[in-house]
């Protein structure tokens, strides 16, 4: 029944593709409804006057024919028989070009009928497309056992991870790199969130959609001199309180080059919420580049200084756009992609967080940022890198994001190593991916780390790890415990072993749990075996 359910869940989702793929044509059939609807009432309107015109022309000519039989009964006036010459070479004149416009109106109609017919075709060619969706669907009965056998039990854990993913509650986005977009939650209000709660209704929603495209779009489209300037504002906003930058900032005739400077942390924090770190750019490569270019700067050089100054965070800037694209990107220089692609949205999210300053940043969120917790990644990159792209290479889905672990290879991951359901429930790991990326269903290599760090916080909320630092260090040693993954300092693997130990025999098996943790089978297994040895030593 497991393997069914598993496999229920995978139509289940392959149906809700099929629906928005068909939310999506049916908009687009309704725009093709107006463009046919807008092209009929041109064909009418041209028809209308066509038809106007003719009147006119028979109502003309029946006046002339009347005009005629009168200046024939009045007899042989040359004056009157004179004009009805006249008149009748004007309709000799006129008759060529009534037959121009008939012709011409004729051709609009014609290439009216050919550009429904294109429409008409289109439409089949999306309707086909649609409908040669179909969820998945066994040939056999035998078939359906064969391969619901293959698929095992942890086939249907990782459905059962993705099934409470779609239906568990979710916030609308991070509250680390998209927090500033985030809503309040609860039904109770807050004094701090009863002001927010206007950023909830759709006019505000409709109005930072506008901002956030008209943030990144300055940047984009700035020239040379603007694009400093706002370089130059995003360079004061991450300077923060450490020094007297964002009160020069509001002189515009002093230069704020000149008098601020940026720490390593504060550089990092920049790199982080910007999601700079790729393959190419680590963050070790990143802290290196920084170093490097405090040392060759005059001021570094003179005062052993571990900051850098306007001219050098633009300097840093350059190299890692050149190691990020090493090859280029085409007609754009790889500092153009760089500031288009990961800046200027960044950019774009600080000014929504600086509009919605009110709201206090969550202690994760701080905790996070700490230099500690940072240095502490940066030595895992590797052992992580590792880990994130070969559970980013299972996955077979031809639509899956570049670059990213879908998430039910992240469920998987948790369940290979142990981290739910031994460490934490399904509702716990669930609400941590959901506070880090929101509704997204595929990871980047930050979110990632980011979800390792929150999964640390909820697992190890005793106080026996008081900082985030201990408790990211006691999940690795929970995920590597024979030490062979990531590069634990001996100092922090005999620690974790001396609060194992001291924790062995508050262990309650009956229950499954650990200081209020679910234990599993395997955990189970191994407790049980140290109890057994316990009680042969006694």
């Amino acid at each position: 029944m497991s393997a069914i359910q598993a496999a229920g869940v995978k139509i289940t989702l392959l149906e809700k593709q099929l629906f928005l793929e068909k939310e999506k044509l049916s908009l687009y059939q309704e725009e093709v409804k107006d463009e046919i609807a807008s092209m009929k009432k041109k064909a009418e309107l041209k028809e209308k006057h066509l038809k106007e015109s003719r009147a006119l022309v028979a109502d003309t000519l029946s006046h002339f024919q009347k005009l005629e039989k009168m200046c024939n009964s009045l007899g042989s006036s040359v004056t009157a028989k004179q004009l009805v010459t006249d008149l009748k070479a004007s309709m000799q004149a006129l008759t060529p070009r009534l037959k121009k416009e008939t012709q011409k109106a004729k051709a609009e109609k014609d290439l009216e009928r050919t550009e429904k017919q294109a429409i008409a075709k289109k439409k089949a060619v999306k309707s086909r497309r649609a409908s040669s969706f179909r969820p998945m669907a066994f040939e056999s009965s035998e078939s359906k056992s064969s391969i619901l056998e293959d698929e095992g039990e942890e086939e249907d854990e990782v459905g059962e991870l993705m099934s409470n993913l779609h239906e568990a509650p979710t916030p609308t986005t991070s509250p680390l790199m998209r927090k500033a977009y985030s809503a309040p939650q609860s039904g109770a209000k807050s004094p701090s969130t009863a002001a927010d709660h206007s950023t909830t209704t759709p006019h505000y929603q409709e109005r930072r959609r506008s901002n956030t495209a008209e943030w990144v779009n300055e940047g984009r489209e700035a020239s040379s001199e603007e694009m400093d300037i706002l370089i130059k504002e995003i360079y004061v906003m991450m300077c923060g309180s450490t020094n007297n930058a964002d009160a020069n900032a509001k002189d515009h005739k002093r230069d704020v080059s000149l008098e601020s400077f940026m720490t390593q942390e504060e550089f990092l924090r920049f790199v982080t919420l910007a999601n700079l770190v790729d393959s190419n750019l680590t963050m070790p490569r990143v802290e290196a580049l920084f170093i490097s270019t405090v040392r060759s700067s005059s001021r570094g050089a003179k005062k052993f200084s571990k900051r850098i100054q306007y001219d050098d965070f633009g300097t840093v800037l350059q190299d890692m756009a050149d190691i990020k694209y090493p090859y280029g990107n085409g007609a754009k220089s790889a500092m153009d992609t760089m500031m288009t692609d990961f800046v200027w949205p960044m950019r774009s999210r600080l000014k929504i967080k600086q509009a919605l300053s009110s709201r206090q940043e969550t202690k994760f969120e701080k905790d996070w940022l700490k230099q500690e917790v940072m240095t502490f990644f940066n030595n895992q990159n590797e052992p992580l890198m590792n880990l994130f792209k070969r559970y980013s290479n299972m996955s077979s889905k031809p639509d899956g994001h570049r670059g990213a672990m879908p998430l039910d290879q992240f469920c998987q991951f948790c369940l290979d190593y142990e981290i739910t359901p031994a460490l934490c429930s399904q509702t716990e790991l669930m609400d941590a991916i959901h506070f880090i990326i929101g509704k997204k269903l595929s990871i980047s290599f930050t979110d990632y780390i980011q979800c390792l760090a929150k999964l640390a916080e909820v697992i190890h909320s005793g106080s026996d790890t008081p900082n985030l630092l201990s408790k990211v260090q006691a999940l690795f040693h929970d995920i590597d415990r024979s030490g062979s993954i990531f590069k634990l300092s001996r100092e922090v693997k005999k620690m974790e072993q001396e609060r194992r130990t001291s924790t062995m025999g508050k262990l309650q098996l009956a229950g499954g749990r650990e200081q209020g943790r679910r234990v599993s089978q395997m955990s189970q297994k191994r407790i049980s075996n140290v109890n057994k040895l316990f009680m042969m030593d006694m």
